[in-house]
């Protein structure tokens, strides 16, 4: 009798492990694998547009916004780059934005249209460390 009930406690923890291992690399490929991501959309810079995004007055926007390429070193002696798109001349508040871990600037397109500068950096990922 106890051989039977160590037999199904050994059973069942190798269906919690197994069940706990399918449920991790789930995770790891919705929130940090780099792949394309079903519930995130880039902005449409190629100009084809679907007209029942509710962002597609910004994405078109975005699209013709004039935009100034920068770059500043980190810390740690990356080149981190972005874009810099000036809103309101007068406005003395810039809002600084980032993507995701896999993600990239076209995807904060939406949330800039407005009428403060705004300046986007793209991840350390991305960048090719400076010669020091």
């Amino acid at each position: 009798m106890k051989r039977k009930i160590w037999i199904s406690l050994g059973v069942l923890v190798i269906l919690v492990v197994i069940g706990l291992g399918f449920a991790g690399n789930y995770f790891y490929d919705v929130a940090v694998a780099i792949n394309q991501k079903d519930f995130i959309e880039a902005a449409d810079v190629d100009g084809d547009y679907d007209p029942e995004d509710p962002w597609l007055e910004e994405k078109k926007w975005y699209d013709k916004i004039e935009r100034e390429e920068v770059s500043i070193e980190s810390e740690d002696g990356l080149k981190l780059s972005g874009i810099y798109i000036e809103g309101d001349p007068n406005s003395e508040k810039v809002a600084i934005l980032a993507h995701g871990y896999a993600g990239n600037l076209e995807q904060m397109a939406p949330y800039v249209c407005g009428k403060i500068n705004v300046h986007t950096f793209a991840a350390q990922k991305y960048i090719t460390p400076q010669a020091a």
